[in-house]
Formats: structure tokens, C-alpha cells, sequence
């Protein structure tokens, strides 16, 4: 099922969601919106991804939320090498 599809409450997340950065942040703001304040997420993300400047929704976007934890995967990924951290938030 599609992240965009789901129309319940998701207490507990845990996902690999697209890397590309409007994807991403389209991600983002849907988890901001079925979480409440307290519910988590542990997301796998581009390495850095939540430190973007630009564009300007990342950081908008990342308001939404409390970083618990964040750690640089140590392998990147198989087929595309892309670089990426384990990222815990809560929805705030």
C-alpha cells in the first residue's frame, strides 16, 4: 500500500520513503498530518536530507517534529550507493 493511500492513524512508523526530495517532503507532511503529538517514526532518509535549507518546505516540514535520535547508516545501499541515516522523530 501507498503511504498516500492510508487513511487511518499511524501510531508507530517505521519506512524507507522515497528519496527523491519532493517525494520526501511529500512523505513528510503526510506523516506530520496521520500522526499525532507523542506517535513515532524511525525513517531511513538521505544522509542530511533533514538539514536542507532548500527548498523551504523541508524545514517547514521538519518543524512538525522532535528528532529523538539520528545515526549515518554504516552500509550505503546496494544498487545505488546512496548515503543514509537512521532517523527517530516524533510527531510534536
Amino acid at each position: 500500500m501507498q503511504f498516500h493511500e492510508i487513511d487511518f492513524r499511524c501510531e508507530n512508523v517505521i519506512a524507507n520513503p522515497p528519496f527523491e526530495i519532493v517525494e520526501c517532503v511529500y512523505f513528510l507532511q503526510w506523516l506530520s498530518r496521520t500522526q499525532r503529538s507523542g506517535d513515532r517514526a524511525v525513517l531511513l532518509l538521505p544522509y542530511g536530507f533533514i538539514d536542507k535549507q532548500r527548498p523551504k518546505a523541508v524545514q517547514e516540514t521538519m518543524r512538525h517534529f522532535i528528532i529523538h535520535y539520528r545515526t549515518p547508516m554504516q552500509e550505503p545501499f546496494v544498487r545505488t550507493a546512496c548515503r543514509a541515516e537512521i532517523i527517530v522523530l516524533e510527531c510534536m
